[in-house]
């Protein structure tokens, strides 16, 4: 599947709170969650990592910062941290009402810690994401992706459990490799291609709370897909 080239650049800010009830809708088709989950994934896995410096974190830090982020919305994080690497991370999902599940899972990601009391966060390249899940009586599906850059790291600054991160990214590249169904009505699908983005810069926020509070701003360069 092929799409047109799309010149120009694209920015977003947003400002979310939550307190753990976080939703998903229910009434999500098969077809459009695989779609979903193709474009979300890249920036589930590579968000999992905005700038006040008040005191050192850690890498542990950083990581509890992204568990406590996601978790407040269902969301749940795993991976071994140690030696500063993030090893054999995976997002897990879990829809409403038995709605469905998938997992997302990808390479080990770079966690150092610096002298100043900040941590970067470094994504290798090529790094392969793995996707799988189902929805009960349309069957389930597996998919597999690469992200291929030029350089993305991530600064994490601030103190445990209110944390900035400072992203940025160059030439950033997102394959689809293959999409895999099985089970439910059988269906003629498949479905190729990639997304590139000549240049990625974020600024991110989590502190934690009662409330868990995010806000974001972000800014892409020219988008090829």
């Amino acid at each position: 599947m092929s799409s047109p080239m799309v010149n120009g650049c694209a920015s977003l800010s947003a400002t979310v709170l939550t307190n753990g009830a976080g939703t998903i809708p229910a009434s999500i088709s098969f077809r459009s969650m695989k779609l979903k989950l193709t474009a979300t994934s890249l920036l589930a896995l590579t968000t999992v990592l905005a700038s006040p410096v008040w005191a050192d974190v850690t890498a542990a830090d950083v990581w509890a910062n992204q568990q406590a982020l996601y978790g407040a919305s269902g969301i749940s994080l795993s991976g071994d941290l140690s030696d500063g690497m993030l090893n054999s991370p995976e997002i897990n999902i879990i829809l409403p009402m038995g709605a469905g599940s998938f997992q997302i899972t990808g390479e080990a990601v770079s966690m150092i810690e610096n002298g100043d009391g900040s941590v970067t966060i470094t994504y290798p390249s090529p790094m392969a994401i793995n996707m799988a899940g189902g929805i009960p009586g349309e069957g389930s599906f597996s998919a597999a992706a690469t992200l291929t850059h030029d350089g993305y790291t991530v600064i994490a600054t601030g103190e445990p459990g209110d944390i900035a991160y400072v992203s940025g990214g160059q030439n950033l590249r997102f394959e689809i490799a293959s999409i895999d169904i099985e089970g439910g009505e059988p269906v003629d699908f498949s479905m190729e291609g990639s997304v590139t983005l000549s240049e990625w810069t974020g600024n991110t926020r989590v502190t934690e709370g009662d409330l868990i509070t995010y806000s974001a701003s972000s800014n892409t360069g020219l988008v090829t897909a």
